[in-house]
């Protein structure tokens, strides 16, 4: 068990640097000037998040797990989103600033995994919980900066450098056919069981019962949509459930966010162009 853990902090190591150069290229995808903005929607500046990722591992890492006290008492404040609400976080520090906390951090958090051992009976010691808690934290907040750089308006965003043997895609001679197929009634396990990292709102493990469906065997494809969207998709009431036909009306949707029609043909406007 001991060694099984040894390994696990062994490995957490890697991912947190790894995790941290994903998030640093995120932020190199749009200018400061740009991410200081807030795309709208209720969002907080987009820079926000970079610091607000720093604050929540020294919580958890140096406060939580060593006890110690916060590192900088106003980026505490600032970077807490009870604290301090998304109205008032305005008057940033710069990126330079955030990028130098985040190695503050940094550098006392990888000692304190380095010296981890765990206690199976403290929730954020056993199996290692807390960190990877606060991994998990960084890949929710790198899910929310994609899509808050896709809000921005073009050309504020631009692409990055890919190297050519990782641009190549794998395309299939013959795609596979696209008919549906049954999944029959019966029983599945919901949630998680205590064997790796999973949020509060994923246990108990506990068993539901569903009834036989049919499922596309394929994703929707674009084309596929369209016909949707021609056939009258957005008008017709009976291809909607109660809450998806709630929701187009009050937002007033006749396509997808992204989607635009000129002269007769759809376009679908990405992060870069």
């Amino acid at each position: 068990m001991k060694e099984m853990i040894r390994n696990r902090t062994a490995e957490i190591e890697p991912l947190m640097i790894e995790t941290r150069e994903r998030t640093l290229g995120l932020f190199n995808l749009a200018s400061e000037e740009h991410l200081r903005e807030s795309p709208g929607h209720g969002f907080r500046p987009i820079i926000w998040h970079l610091a607000h990722i720093g604050v929540f591992e020294a919580y958890w890492l140096l406060q939580q797990l060593g006890g110690e006290r916060a590192l900088d008492d106003q980026y505490e404040r600032i970077f807490d989103p009870i604290k301090t609400p998304r109205e008032d976080s305005v008057n940033l520090p710069s990126r330079f600033e955030m990028e130098e906390f985040l190695a503050r951090v940094r550098d006392r958090t990888l000692p304190v995994l380095r010296e981890f051992r765990p206690q199976p009976n403290d929730s954020l010691r056993r199996d290692a919980y807390v960190f990877d808690l606060v991994l998990e934290h960084e890949y929710q907040h790198q899910e929310t900066l994609a899509y808050l750089l896709q809000l921005l308006d073009r050309p504020k965003t631009a692409p990055p450098t890919i190297r050519e043997d990782r641009a190549k895609l794998n395309v299939s001679a013959s795609p596979p056919p696209r008919d549906m197929v049954a999944v029959p009634a019966g029983d599945f396990q919901m949630g998680s069981t205590w064997n790796g990292f999973a949020y509060d709102n994923e246990l108990p493990a506990h068993v539901v019962n569903i009834p036989a469906y049919r499922i596309d065997r394929c994703l929707t494809t674009n084309q596929e949509y369209v016909e949707f969207i021609e056939k009258g998709g957005y008008e017709r009431r009976e291809w909607w459930s109660e809450e998806g036909w709630t929701w187009r009306a009050r937002e007033s949707w006749v396509s997808p966010r992204y989607w635009k029609r000129k002269d007769g043909v759809w376009f679908d406007r990405t992060m870069f162009g």
